[in-house]
Formats: structure tokens, C-alpha cells, sequence
């Protein structure tokens, strides 16, 4: 291999790619249609006025954390100091109070809004405050009280030189808030935190008190971008099952705020860019210049089955970014050189991804076409009707139909338990006859075409290589 050919070898990210947020033009990258809602929640606080909590709640993987970093500066861009921190990169220091104070410290110096002395004041209060914080747990109290007379009595005189402190911290940073809300047009400070939900039980309950003791003061108003069921199970893991997490994350968020979700055409344009960023997207251009048109041809084939069947799928946008990814790696790796091999690896990456017992079962022959195409359609949620004449879901039913052949071995006028069912549906005069119509024709196409074959006991030897977890 010489020199060109090693630096055009294409390099795959095994973890999914954090999305760029330029400072100066937020809503470049903007897969998801966030823009509406980061600028209503900029209006929105513009409005409020501090001390308060606002959480912004999403399951994981849906993308908040790329929200946060837009309204993050979508709100710079509006005048307001805004300090945003990802707490679980702190999470091993047991000391959220000072990454909290000392990010906010820095952005106050950087718009020189307090000097060097004023910000290594505050620190140094935040310190003392720090000792005494932890004193307030629920969980450390009970073990004072249990412990006996001697350090329970030790416990309530030490609580008064923690009110101190705290008071001295609340009083300072007070103090910068109102200076810093007069110079930003009434704007309160916005203490962005994000993956609060992945941090230890402990790190969390911490941080949550430190920001209901410390941290509440006029013109300071915190966002959190959580997984509230997530962070609902952390709250339990230290206080017990029993114990009212929902009440208790009561006490600290006065205004609960939901991610929307967002539209069908938003997934679509997230899956077709990941899908042309990946060597799938490049072997569709090494191909478009071979003269057979098969970059037309495997995108006119595997592009719809990917966008419908995703699209549909109730499941997070990373993880499907995650099934790009080995789509990503299952193409890097193929020396295969058929085009329809793509196909057979698209139908594995889906299957595998909707349902790994399905997918499994399917590819050691333990259940037919029909079966499999009936449990993925319920995975997915859509029945057999209009929605599933779209282009994508044809061809699905399609490609399960040819893989079955292949798996089992079927020869010449054989017909597969599906092919059996659609040829029955179409000697009726049902409504479904069309889109019967449609899958049969086109499984004979890839059949005829291809010998009856696209490679999918290929892929799933690729794919089981990548996937140790799901041997078959």
C-alpha cells in the first residue's frame, strides 16, 4: 500500500461527535429545529427574575446537551452572562460548589464585571461555605443525631458558624448579581448545568442543596437539562425507594420546562446528514463515476429504508447516530464488491437496532419473513396500511423476504411464509392490494437481479464482529 493509498484510508469515530455551536451563529448545525424553542426560552428569561430554577427535562440521548450549548449563546448574543458546565466532568471531585464558582468567576472577569480580587473573595467564601454545606444532608444529620449526645451537640453549635458562612457567600454573590443585572439590561445571571442525571447519587443531592443553600439569591437563576425519571432514580438511591423523590426535586425547580420533540422532516434531515457523513456517503460517490449508476441505485434503495424505518422508531437520536456509526464501520470494513451487499448490511443494522432478539432469531432461521416483519412493524409502532406504502417500508418487506430465501435456501418457485401471505392478499380486492403488490415486485426485482442474494448472512457475520454482546 503506498502512501496515497494509506491517506485515503477513511477513519471512523467509534463515539458519536459532539455538533459544533459557533459562538456567533448558534443555529448553524441546527439538525433538530431548535431554533424556536431556544429563542422562546431566551424571551422566557429575560422575563423571570432570580433567585429560581428552570429544568429543561428530555430523555438521554435526545439532545440536550447541543440545546443547552445554543441557548447558551443564543443568550451571550443577547446580553445576558450566562456560565454553562457539563457537572459530571466534575462529578470525580466531590466539589460541585467549586466549579460552580469558579466558571461563573471566570465569566464575570472575561465581561469585566468584577476585578481578580472580587472574584478570589468569592472563592475563598465559597470554600469555607463548602465545609459546612454537606452538614445539611438528611442522610449526615441522622448519623450525628444516632451517634450520641457529645457530637450531636458538636453538630448544632457548628451549624451556627455555617450559617455565617453561607450568609457571607449568599451576601457577595448577591451583591455581583445586582451589578451584573444593572449592566446587562436587567438580565438575571444564567447558570446553565447539563448531565446532572449521570453524575453519582451522591455528587447529585450534593449539587442540589448547594444551589437551594448557596446559590439562592436575587438575579441568579439556574437551568438544568436533566432526564427528571433518571435523576428521580438518584434522589431514591440515596434517600430509599421509598422516599418522595418527586417531592423533594419540588423544592428546588420552580419552573419545569419539557424539550420538544421534534418533527418527522428534523429526524429525517439528522439521518440523511449522518447517513452522507458516513463511508456509506462516500462509497455512493466512488460509485457515481463507474458508469453503471449504482450510487443512484443503492441510494434510491437504501436511503428511504433507513430514513422511514428510523424516522418511526421511538428511540433516541443517539442511538441512532450509534447505528450510523456501525453502518459507518460495517462499510469501512466490507472488500465485498457488490452494491447490493449494502442492502444486506442496512437490513441487519436495522433489525439490530429495532430489536436484537428479533434480529437474532431471524438470522439463525428460527423465525420466517412474515414473523419477523409483523414484530418489527410492532416495535415500531405503524400497521400495515398507509403508512407503511411508504417507499422505505416496501423495501424493508422486500429485503426480509429475499433474506429469508437466503437463510433458508429457497430454490427456484419456493415461496417464503410472506411472499405466501402478500400472494393471497392480492388475489382479494382489499385496499391492501396495491402495497402487496408493490413488495412482491420489487423482492423479484432483487432477486432477479441478484441471484437471489444480497449478502445478508455477510453482514451479520460483519456485523456480529462489531457486536460481541449479541453473538449468535
Amino acid at each position: 500500500m503506498n502512501e496515497q493509498e494509506k491517506s485515503n484510508i477513511h477513519k471512523v469515530a467509534l463515539s458519536c461527535p459532539e455538533i459544533e455551536v459557533p459562538k456567533d451563529n448558534p443555529f448553524k448545525n441546527d439538525l433538530l429545529g431548535r431554533q424556536d424553542t431556544v429563542e422562546n426560552y431566551t424571551k422566557l428569561l429575560s422575563i423571570v427574575q432570580g433567585p429560581g430554577v428552570i429544568s429543561v427535562n428530555a430523555t438521554w440521548g435526545d439532545g440536550k446537551t447541543t440545546f443547552m450549548k445554543m441557548l447558551a449563546a443564543h443568550l451571550r448574543l443577547n446580553d445576558f452572562i450566562v456560565t454553562d458546565l457539563n457537572v459530571w466532568d466534575s462529578d470525580h471531585m466531590n466539589n460541585p460548589l467549586n466549579a460552580i464558582t469558579s466558571s461563573l468567576t471566570e465569566q464575570l472577569l472575561k465581561s469585566k464585571i468584577i476585578d481578580e480580587q472580587k472574584r478570589e473573595t468569592l472563592l475563598k467564601t465559597a470554600v469555607f461555605a463548602l465545609r459546612t454545606i454537606s452538614m445539611f444532608l438528611p442522610p449526615v444529620i441522622n448519623k450525628l443525631l444516632d451517634s450520641g449526645t457529645g457530637l450531636a451537640e458538636k453538630y448544632f453549635k457548628a451549624q451556627e458558624e455555617a450559617n455565617k458562612s453561607i450568609h457571607e457567600f449568599r451576601k457577595q454573590l448577591g451583591e455581583i448579581a445586582s451589578e451584573t443585572s444593572q449592566k446587562q439590561n436587567g438580565h438575571p445571571i444564567i447558570v446553565m448545568i447539563d448531565e446532572l442525571d449521570r453524575c453519582r447519587p451522591s455528587y447529585a443531592i450534593t449539587f442540589l442543596e448547594i444551589a437551594k443553600h448557596l446559590f439562592n439569591v436575587e438575579h441568579v437563576v439556574f437551568v438544568l437539562a436533566i432526564n427528571k425519571n433518571q435523576l428521580e432514580k438518584s434522589i431514591c438511591a440515596i434517600y430509599g425507594d421509598n422516599f418522595d423523590s418527586q417531592d423533594y426535586l419540588r423544592r428546588f425547580i420552580n419552573r419545569e420546562l419539557q424539550l420538544p420533540k421534534p418533527t418527522p422532516e428534523c429526524i429525517e434531515t439528522l439521518i440523511q446528514h449522518n447517513i452522507d457523513s458516513t463511508e456509506l456517503g462516500r462509497f455512493l460517490y466512488r460509485r457515481s463515476n463507474n458508469g453503471k449508476n449504482e450510487a443512484a441505485m443503492v441510494r434510491t434503495h437504501l436511503s428511504p429504508i433507513l430514513l422511514d424505518l428510523f424516522s418511526a422508531l421511538n428511540i433516541s437520536f443517539r442511538r441512532i447516530i450509534q447505528a450510523l456509526k456501525n453502518l459507518d464501520l460495517l462499510m469501512a470494513m466490507i472488500e465485498y464488491g457488490d452494491e447490493f451487499f449494502v442492502c444486506g448490511v442496512a437490513l441487519a443494522l436495522i433489525l439490530h437496532t429495532v430489536d436484537v432478539d428479533c434480529y437474532q432469531r431471524f438470522s439463525n432461521g428460527e423465525i420466517d419473513d412474515k414473523i419477523l416483519v409483523d414484530e418489527i412493524f410492532d416495535q415500531v409502532g405503524v400497521k400495515r396500511n398507509i403508512i407503511t406504502r411508504r417507499e422505505g417500508f416496501v423495501l424493508f418487506e422486500a429485503l426480509a423476504i429475499v433474506a429469508c430465501r437466503e437463510i433458508h435456501n429457497c430454490l427456484g418457485s419456493t415461496r417464503t411464509p410472506l411472499q405466501k401471505h402478500y400472494d393471497k392478499t392480492i388475489e382479494s380486492e382489499g385496499v391492501e392490494r396495491e402495497r402487496c403488490k408493490l413488495i412482491i415486485k420489487q423482492a423479484n426485482i432483487y432477486m432477479n437481479q441478484h441471484n437471489k442474494y444480497i449478502g445478508y448472512l455477510e453482514a451479520v457475520k460483519q456485523f456480529e464482529f462489531l457486536s460481541p454482546d449479541s453473538r449468535l
